[in-house]
């Protein structure tokens, strides 16, 4: 598993489109990423954003790292980024809680 994370600044008032903007037009590309693991946007606070991508392998990362490094940067005109930072590489420790069939948040 591979993870690539980006931290980007964003303008004042850009953070509450991102979710929506983000579910119609990035994730769908990034799903079509061959070892696409999942995605998240996550809000800092204070105008700050990380994105993370998980893959199977190093080239699915640099694949989905183009795509979304291309939406902050082309797609999204109306809300650049500023001064991202990359980090990229192996995912040492994932876990992840055991979910019991028919939980209440199974689906999610």
């Amino acid at each position: 598993m591979h993870v690539v994370l980006r931290r980007y600044r964003v303008r004042f008032g850009s953070i509450e489109l991102m979710p929506r903007y983000a579910r119609e037009t990035l994730v769908p590309r990034l799903r079509q990423v061959p070892g696409f693991a999942g995605y998240y946007l996550v809000n800092g606070g204070d105008g700050l954003v990380a994105s993370i991508g998980l893959f199977e392998t190093a080239a699915d990362a640099a694949a989905g790292d183009q795509i979304v490094a291309g939406w902050f940067r082309g797609d999204w005109p109306a809300f650049r980024a500023v001064s991202p930072e990359l980090t990229s590489g192996e995912v040492m420790v994932a876990e992840q809680p055991r979910r019991e069939a028919g939980s209440a948040r199974e689906g999610r």
